[in-house]
């Protein structure tokens, strides 16, 4: 009657639109700027997990968030959506760093949210473009469980 949303619907809405943002994106850059793109992204993680302490589920969210909780996912969810929100406001450096933790962020929105599980694997196809072009980012380890191309 209100038309009030749940969090989790307002976040599955909002992270389908930009799994087609994103998706557009990545088609349109060559494989080494994937890979500086996945480069960065490990740095994100690795920070996030150093200052993350005894959180049990925080290596989880980045390597297998189908293993997470849904509540703590939508919660991430909403963290990562603040920090994107403010690096955007930064200008150009920042906006490296919203597509950088992109790929996280969109990785447990794919695996919160089953329908949107084809989409992450797009995600990653697209990703696995950069694999050969990094440093940091190692696909072996840094692949999310479930969405690899």
């Amino acid at each position: 009657m209100f038309g009030f949303k749940s969090k989790s619907n307002k976040i599955r809405e909002i992270t389908a639109r930009a799994f087609e943002n994103n998706i557009q994106v990545l088609k349109g850059m060559d494989g080494e700027t994937i890979g500086q793109v996945l480069d960065l992204a490990a740095k994100i993680k690795s920070s996030s997990l150093l200052t993350a302490g005894d959180d049990p589920h925080a290596e989880a969210l980045y390597h297998d968030p189908v293993a997470v909780p849904d509540n703590i996912s939508i919660e991430q969810l909403e963290i990562f959506q603040q920090m994107m929100s403010a690096w955007a406001r930064e200008g150009t450096g920042g906006l490296e760093k919203v597509g950088a933790l992109s790929v996280w962020y969109l990785s447990i929105a794919a695996c919160t949210f089953t329908e949107q599980r084809l989409l992450g694997c797009n995600l990653w196809a697209e990703l696995s473009r950069g694999f050969t072009h990094t440093q940091l980012f190692d696909p072996d380890e840094d692949t999310v469980i479930g969405l690899e191309p």
